[in-house]
């Protein structure tokens, strides 16, 4: 399973390197997996990237979750920011239940040429990050995150590791259902019927 996504996403073998330039050479890979996955919207019904598929999130939202997990992992976890969440985040389903402050993602229906900014600027952020690592850099010391005793230490690496694993995993789903809204609305179009415009939850 792990060598065919490798094959389908070239650049993603990387992802668990302990090299920074492996691991900005995963970046870039990934982040033009994204950019080709944003372009396909448009090639879609308008209000595509607002669809659900099964209940999920949809396209718009797991962009803004991304943005949410930049945000932990780079900004609040190595950067050590105190308040490192933008308002466009979608936090994942337990946040809330484990206790964190959900109004902090205070903005619920950005329109998504906002969303495609705010995301451009983090992975911006990661890239520009990941350019002046170096192995030393990279073992540096980090609390980790969702850690609420403030105990657990993780390594700098180890933080862009698990940024890049939710990259690579959320693409995969996201290119998934994007290719099941496509099939959905030709068969629909097939059939002289409207597109489904009901978005998911939030």
């Amino acid at each position: 399973m792990e060598q065919q996504l490798d094959r389908r996403f070239p650049g993603r073998e990387p992802r668990g390197s302990h090299h920074g330039a492996e691991l900005l050479q995963s970046w870039d890979a990934v982040s033009a997996h994204w950019a080709a996955a944003c372009r396909t919207p448009d090639e879609l019904p308008a209000g595509t990237q607002d669809l659900s598929v099964d209940g999920e999130w949809s396209f718009a939202q797991t962009l803004r979750h991304l943005v949410m997990a930049t945000d932990t992992w780079l900004r609040g976890c190595i950067f050590g920011e105190e308040h490192p969440y933008h308002p466009i985040g979608v936090p994942n389903h337990e946040y809330a239940l484990d206790g964190y402050d959900k109004s902090v993602f205070s903005e619920s229906n950005p329109d998504f040429a906002r969303v495609l900014q705010v995301r451009a600027e983090r992975q911006q952020q990661v890239r520009d990050f990941l350019l002046v690592q170096d192995a030393q850099s990279l073992q540096a010391a980090r609390r980790h995150p969702w850690d609420a005793e403030h105990s657990a230490m993780l390594s700098v690496g180890a933080a862009l590791r698990v940024l890049l694993d939710e990259e690579y995993e959320h693409l995969c789903y996201a290119v998934w259902d994007l290719k099941s809204l496509a099939v959905r609305g030709e068969g629909q179009r097939r059939q002289g019927q409207p597109a489904d415009e009901n978005p998911g939850p939030e």
